[in-house]
């Protein structure tokens, strides 16, 4: 994938924002009459009721639509085998912390990365490590 997810989720608000502005959008409707006599001229401008466009609402919908649901397939969590072959489901920040831990990084280089305290990374490793079965970062990687 040539983008990161962080920042393919940011993408996803163009195609959001333009959604729900058709769906919100109104035509405008006028009726224009005109009456002339002599040197007078007589305009009338009736605004009838504002009717929404349906393609606009339909085409909007179906934006918002598969916005939010790429929002939600992207930060499903996601699924690591474990050495014991036994699937366990790690959410999406835990699973980039695992593979984070795996190239080498310290819990100092992956808060910088992920933009996240070390106190929020450790308490993450910690829920690795219950999810794994494992006690260390080497068990971990082994």
């Amino acid at each position: 994938m040539f983008l990161g997810k962080s920042k393919l989720i940011w993408f996803l608000l163009i195609p959001l924002l333009l959604g729900v502005f058709l769906l919100v959008r109104r035509q405008k409707n006028t009726d224009v009459t005109s009456f002339e006599r002599e040197h007078v001229s007589i305009n009338i401008v009736q605004l009838k009721q504002d009717k929404p466009m349906p393609f606009d609402k339909i085409f909007g919908s179906l934006l918002v639509l598969i916005s939010v649901g790429i929002f939600f397939w992207l930060n499903k969590p996601q699924q690591v085998v474990s050495p014991e072959h036994k699937a366990v489901e790690l959410t999406t920040q835990e699973y980039k912390i695992h593979n984070l831990i795996k190239e080498g990084y310290t819990n100092k280089e992956i808060a910088t990365e992920l933009h996240v305290s070390v106190s929020t990374v450790k308490t993450h490793i910690n829920n690795i490590f219950k999810k794994k079965g494992v006690s260390s970062r080497k068990e971990l990687i082994g």
